[in-house]
């Protein structure tokens, strides 16, 4: 993709940024109650301690949530391949 980017008019795609975004939506009036956009998201989602720190960088500050602390934190089971 960078190397039809280069050749492109113009065209920039940057590679190894990553940026989330959650929202929460009052599904009976379409009212957004809540967004997030985390342009600095670290940890490897390939991984489960990655996957962890990425979704609670991600859901901070969501109105009625605590966090969990990595000691009660529920560990993420992968399947084996």
């Amino acid at each position: 993709m960078q190397v039809v980017a280069l050749l492109g008019p113009g065209i920039a795609v940057k590679s190894g940024e990553h940026a989330g975004y959650a929202g929460l939506v009052d599904l009976r009036t379409g009212e957004l109650l809540w967004l997030n956009a985390d342009n600095a998201m670290g940890g490897d989602v390939r991984m489960p301690e990655g996957a962890q720190k990425r979704v609670g960088q991600l859901l901070e500050g969501l109105p009625g949530s605590t966090p969990a602390s990595a000691a009660t934190a529920t560990p993420v089971v992968t399947a084996q391949r």
